[in-house]
């Protein structure tokens, strides 16, 4: 034991009697705020675990509050909904099929026994060859009827027929229409009439594929041709009531018509440029201020390439040699044309039948499909875009009238791009004799002679004609098919397997 000194021990000696006191003092002071310390971090701990216990808490009574509870019923419930949302699309689409049905009209000139097959064509249904040689022989009168439809002579040449002895129902594109009755107040170029009378043309029997696509863009040709009788036929300026005359149509000349694969852009929209034609002077000569053979050139190029895509564009069938990009080629016939004296391998690389759907349609954004791609795409199976192109002379104050008709078409038309007098650097209205003049934004519409002379007005001046070139989609629906609408309700079926 420790020994205290004797200075100490009187002190330690008192200590131990009063120390019960010294510590009953300094205790509190020691150990409350300890005590008040360790209490604030335990209910710090605790406040965030309440928190974090409420939390799941709420999202277990929020699932309690749900009418119907998230259990069988509520699979169930999910469910029907799912098929009334399906049975509604459905519904939709079967609409949409049901108001194209007037144009989906087979000609009666092919007889009851084709148009009853034809209407009746599944899919994957094929035609008896008998039917197929019978719209080869027909078609061409069928396209011959086009150019009455928008009001304008008809100026198609069967040039497989003259071969054999003269043309059949039709004229040479260097002939005025025939001199016993007045001209069309619409001229429709005889040079775009014979490119789309020669892709009609064909020298073998066509496969089922190529009578029922065929036979669709012959219909969205007379979605068109509809579109300008009904501009057509409200005079411009005048009285709604007046006798529409060569100075007062609406539209006067319809330079091009395009639906389907001429139409089809690689370069929708124009994002990658080279929209503009730049303008190549002569340097001297005859022409004087004219544009040179040199720009001429220039601009026709940059409108073929800009219509038929280069050697972008895939090969076609009906239209050899497009896939090259030349113009001359792009309207050939299937045998024997352009496009195969330049080696070019249509039928070798592809089946006919998948080629001829190659660029006939087009996506949401314009851009040209393949055949693959129409297999698997899903908005194909219920609607296909066809594009289309419409190259027109109209007086300017008509145009909005043009909008409306083509709004108000039997299918839905999106018109994609607008585009006034965009074609006069490349070569202005050349497209054949009945094209009218221009002079400093006037033109003058000039007809034959006809009987006693001139029509009245026939000479008169337009001020406001200019030349638009209207390019979008033709929405074309396919037959509703209930298989490719989702109407299964999984959760159901797991939920039935559960209590199994």
């Amino acid at each position: 034991m420790v020994q205290l000194p004797d200075s100490v021990r009187p002190f330690w000696i008192k200590f131990k009697r009063v120390h019960f006191w010294i510590l009953v003092v300094l205790a509190p002071l020691v150990l409350l705020p300890l005590l008040f310390l360790t209490q604030s971090g335990i209910a710090a701990k605790i406040e965030s675990q309440r928190s974090k216990i409420k939390g799941s808490l709420d999202s277990v009574e929020a699932i309690f509050r749900q009418s119907p509870h998230p259990n069988e019923k509520w699979s169930r419930e999910i469910g029907s909904r799912a098929q009334q949302i399906n049975g509604e699309t459905l519904d939709v689409w079967k609409r949409m099929w049901e108001a194209q049905s007037p144009l989906r009209e087979w000609p009666e000139s092919l007889g009851s026994d084709f148009v009853k097959a034809a209407s009746s064509l599944k899919a994957d249904g094929v035609l008896r060859r008998s039917l197929l040689e019978r719209y080869q022989n027909s078609i061409r009168t069928i396209v011959r009827e086009l150019p009455k439809r928008m009001g304008a002579d008809e100026l198609m040449t069967d040039v497989s027929a003259d071969a054999n002895g003269g043309p059949i129902g039709g004229q040479s594109l260097d002939r005025q229409p025939m001199l016993d009755k007045p001209p069309s107040l619409v001229q429709w170029s005889g040079e775009d009439q014979q490119q789309l009378f020669d892709s009609f043309d064909w020298q073998e029997p066509p496969s089922t594929t190529q009578v029922v696509l065929a036979q669709e863009e012959l219909w969205m040709y007379g979605v068109l041709c509809d579109v300008i009788l009904n501009v057509n036929a409200v005079p411009i300026a005048a009285d709604p009531k007046a006798v529409i005359t060569p100075a007062n149509i609406s539209i006067p000349l319809v330079q091009e018509i395009r639906v389907g694969y001429p139409a089809a852009e690689d370069d929708p929209g124009g994002e990658s440029g080279g929209r503009l034609v730049r303008i190549q002077q002569a340097g001297s000569g005859a022409f004087g201020s004219e544009m040179g053979f040199s720009g001429m050139e220039s601009g026709m190029e940059s409108r073929m390439e800009s219509q038929f895509g280069g050697a972008l564009r895939p090969p076609h069938p009906r239209f050899s040699g497009a896939g090259i990009g030349g113009r001359e080629a792009s309207m050939g016939r299937m045998s024997g044309s352009f496009g195969e004296d330049l080696g070019n391998p249509v039928a070798e690389e592809a089946s006919p039948d998948e080629a001829l759907q190659n660029w006939v349609y087009v996506d949401l954004d314009g851009k040209p499909l393949m055949a693959s791609d129409l297999a698997e795409a899903p908005l194909s199976r219920i609607l296909q875009l066809m594009p289309f192109v419409l190259r027109v002379t109209i007086d300017q104050r008509a145009l909005d009238a043009l909008l409306v008709e083509l709004a108000s078409a039997p299918v839905p038309v999106d018109v994609r791009q607008v585009r006034i007098n965009a074609d006069q650097a490349a070569g202005g209205d050349n497209f054949g004799g009945s094209s009218p003049r221009r002079s400093q934004g006037m033109s003058t519409l000039s007809y034959p002679e006809s009987g006693g002379g001139m029509m009245a007005g026939s000479d008169r001046p337009r001020l406001h004609d200019v030349n638009v070139e209207l390019r979008g989609t033709l929405a074309i629906a396919r037959q509703p098919d209930p298989s490719l609408i989702m109407v299964t309700n999984q959760l159901d079926s797991s939920s039935a397997g559960a209590a199994e």
